[in-house]
């Protein structure tokens, strides 16, 4: 019985511990969030910036994106090919037993599929873009020509060439496991993946789905900061918030709801 009483003091002063911890980040967060709107609306009030400053960023934008874009994606998508074919030789090296050196090609086969992702999102950033700087009334209309031209055709050539390297790769795990199933061209090829892959594989998927869903609400939180603190110094419009707000909402609800589904199992 002392054994018990024990525990349930232990814990009570753990949860106390923790909820004053939690008051403390709260009232921190409070003060905090006050003194960033003093600081805003002072900003706001005494800190103005110029037509002509932000003229002059947007014509230089307009210049360094569509370039950006090129010399970005060349340099990426050449280290994604060399990566690919780096593993793709040691594969044909692999002597079909050997456990250390197959962890090793299913590990780095990551990487050529991480770059291609991660260049279709900056991509779309490049794009969107691109099309604001390169329309302004500044520049030449045969330039603004050109550098829309680059830009679009980027965007396009990148596209495909992500199809390319994500192909090479699900081609090459198909090869090395050849009970996984599905085509990249497929409206359900996530879909069919999963289904197709083993219990272990499906647990790391869902761990690191998890640990994306938490570090998704970080920045959902810190991107609504940094949109509000520019609602009121920039005037940027509730816009920005209310993407912000869609995209936490779909990530909560989508969590939860699955969570719910699973449970009912």
């Amino acid at each position: 019985m002392s054994d018990i009483k024990k525990t349930k003091n232990v814990k009570e002063k753990s949860e106390k511990k923790h909820f004053l911890i939690f008051l403390a980040i709260l009232v921190v967060g409070i003060a905090a969030g006050l003194l960033m709107g003093v600081i805003s609306g002072f900003l706001t009030d005494n800190v103005q910036i110029s037509d002509e400053v932000l003229a002059e960023v947007k014509l230089g934008l307009a210049y360094i994106v569509p370039v950006a874009a090129v010399v970005i994606n060349v340099i990426v998508f050449v280290i994604a090919l060399l990566q690919f074919f780096k593993i793709k030789k040691m594969v044909k090296a692999w002597d079909g037993d050997d456990e250390k050196t197959i962890c090793e090609i299913e590990y780095k086969l990551n990487w050529p599929l991480l770059f291609a992702n991660v260049m279709m999102i900056c991509n779309f950033i490049f794009f969107s873009v691109g099309v604001e700087v390169c329309e302004l009334p500044e520049l030449q209309e045969n330039i603004a020509e050109i550098l829309n031209f680059v830009v679009m055709a980027t965007f396009i050539i990148s596209y495909v060439f992500e199809i390319i390297i994500t192909k090479l790769v699900v081609d090459l795990e198909k090869k090395l496991n050849p009970e996984k199933q599905g085509s990249i061209f497929d409206m359900q090829f996530a879909k069919k993946w999963e289904n197709s892959c083993d219990e272990l594989e499906k647990q790391i998927s869902y761990k690191a789905g998890f640990k994306a869903y938490k570090a998704g609400n970080k920045v959902c939180v810190v991107l609504w900061i940094i949109s509000f603190v520019s609602q009121l110094m920039f005037d940027t419009g509730i816009f920005p918030v209310i993407c912000i707000g869609v995209i936490w909402l779909v990530m909560l609800i989508s969590y939860s709801v699955s969570c719910m589904q699973a449970e009912k199992y």
